[in-house]
């Protein structure tokens, strides 16, 4: 942190890696406003900094099970700062050191400028495929969003993200 911090300051974002490794491989392709959080875990105090620092948020943990856990835990403390970071998914790479070697620099750039939030990208993936038929199975659907929303509370994002999800299962209001 306290080598990005100037960084993350002067390009307003801040990538969240898992471990000092990635950090290390972030920083030498010139990622220098990474951070990790040394494992899974990042805590309150430190997604506040953060969040009080920049808007643009990167989650960039591993693409494994654990890392995927690990992001949605940060991803809900910092929507409850009405924050929505974005989502950088490595695959097929395990980590960003790995991403990096294969894919290179320019394409970790492209990723992130293409990077959905990751409440967007929680959504997407509770969305049923097919689209249920009946009225009642879409509401079922449309609970389970709720549940990815309510970190958001009452705020008008939260509204938005429940009027997209509706009309993603084909609800509409009479």
């Amino acid at each position: 942190y306290n080598i990005a911090k100037k960084h993350i300051r002067k390009e307003e974002l801040v990538l969240i890696a898992e471990g000092n490794m990635d950090v290390v491989a972030l920083h030498q392709y010139g990622f220098n406003y990474s951070v990790g959080t040394m494992g899974t875990a990042l805590s309150e105090n430190s997604a506040r900094m953060l969040s009080n620092m920049c808007k643009t948020i990167f989650l960039g943990m591993d693409s494994d099970p654990a890392g995927l856990k690990a992001m949605e835990r940060i991803n809900e403390m910092f929507m409850q700062m009405n924050v929505l970071p974005k989502f950088l998914d490595y695959s097929p790479a395990k980590d960003p050191d790995d991403f990096l070697k294969e894919f290179g620099r320019l394409e970790l750039l492209d990723r992130m400028e293409k990077a959905p939030t990751f409440l967007d990208y929680l959504i997407d993936k509770s969305l049923p495929n097919p689209i249920p038929e009946t009225v009642d199975r879409k509401l079922e659907a449309l609970n389970d969003i709720f549940d990815l929303i309510t970190p958001l509370k009452d705020s008008l994002l939260a509204k938005e993200k429940a009027v997209e999800a509706s009309k993603a299962l084909g609800l509409r209001s009479s």
